[in-house]
């Protein structure tokens, strides 16, 4: 057994009660590891940025369906002009305007808000493509709603000078990796210190990591710059 043991470890008042800690000979300072200000507004692909991925990948599923359903209906519908041809009421030229190629153009057209050459004749399409265009429309207020947002977010500075700015930070969620000296820093702490612990705990999503790499991995692969990582003075710049 060892008699003397050298390490990152933080004076708590559990810890003091078991062992014997020399004078202090080093103090490292607390510090937040954030995403650059400046990343989301340099990344080309920012502009996805205000939908999560599978919100896009839900969007593109729908639009496949609806074009199937358009094209479906279209083919089916006795009202429609394939079926009119068929009787002499439509020329050959219209009916083909739903065909699969049309059917895509036409739901791409009603997404960008514009007009098609032929309109629905049965009153099923009609009411398909009153959905597509209202589902589109708040779809895209949606988008526009976020993307301030996103892009004010990339120009976002934050100034935390003690714990009581951490701890009443609303813009990110921070977190830390277990069992190191600031993750016990927190843990073993009262009053606000202990708090900020609490927050860590008590949030919605996992915020702790059980190595320093896979933390500022997180912190760099979050398009939307929330998470924060919390440690000691240098903790990242030891390990790039």
């Amino acid at each position: 057994d060892a008699d003397v043991a050298i390490g990152s470890l933080t004076k708590v008042g559990a810890r003091e009660d078991a062992i014997d800690f020399t004078g202090t000979w080093y103090k490292s300072q607390l510090k937040v590891a954030i995403l650059h200000p400046s990343w989301t507004f340099e990344y080309p692909f920012s502009l996805v940025f205000p939908l999560h991925v599978t919100a896009w990948a839900a969007l593109v599923a729908l639009f496949v369906i609806i074009s199937s359903m358009v094209f479906f209906l279209g083919y089916c519908s006795p009202y429609e002009y394939r079926r009119l041809a068929e009787r002499g009421e439509a020329t050959e030229e219209e009916a083909g305007t739903f065909s699969i190629g049309e059917s895509i153009f036409y739901c791409l057209s009603t997404g960008f808000w514009q007009s098609f050459h032929r309109s629905p004749k049965s009153w099923s399409l009609r009411l398909l493509s009153m959905f597509w265009f209202w589902f589109c429309i708040c779809t895209i207020f949606l988008y526009a709603w976020n993307v301030n947002s996103v892009f004010k977010f990339s120009k976002t500075a934050i100034k935390i000078k003690d714990v009581h700015d951490l701890l009443f930070n609303d813009i990110h969620e921070f977190g830390a990796v277990r069992n190191s000296p600031s993750y016990d820093f927190y843990r073993f702490n009262k009053g606000q210190y202990r708090m900020v612990f609490d927050r860590i705990l008590n949030s919605d999503r996992n915020l702790l990591e059980d190595r320093i790499e896979e933390a500022i991995y997180r912190v760099r692969r979050q398009w939307d710059g929330r998470y924060a990582v919390l440690g000691k003075k240098g903790f990242y710049h030891t390990r790039r």
